[in-house]
């Protein structure tokens, strides 16, 4: 939808997520994105940020302490993320 309907350019995706994000990863690579777009953090490290980069809770949230999630970064200007083989 974000490629297709809105026109923005998947070479400037770049995905961060936790080891949970693994089942996904043959999806994104037949949706063509490259292994260098996909950013696996720590998972101790998504669960104290609590930023949405892996997981995400804002104080009070329903589903607090956290509930897993992937991030979408989208680089502006000249930068470009995407080279190199697609993600496994």
């Amino acid at each position: 939808m974000l490629i297709v309907e809105q026109g923005l350019s998947r070479e400037r995706m770049v995905l961060v997520s936790t080891e949970w994000f693994a089942p996904y990863r043959p999806r994104v690579a037949a949706l063509g994105f490259a292994a260098s777009q996909i950013v696996e953090r720590p998972l101790e490290e998504a669960l104290a940020a609590r930023d949405g980069s892996g997981f995400y809770a804002r104080a009070g949230h329903p589903s607090a302490p956290a509930i897993p999630t992937v991030f979408i970064h989208y680089a502006l200007g000249d930068a470009v993320v995407s080279s190199g083989p697609a993600a496994r």
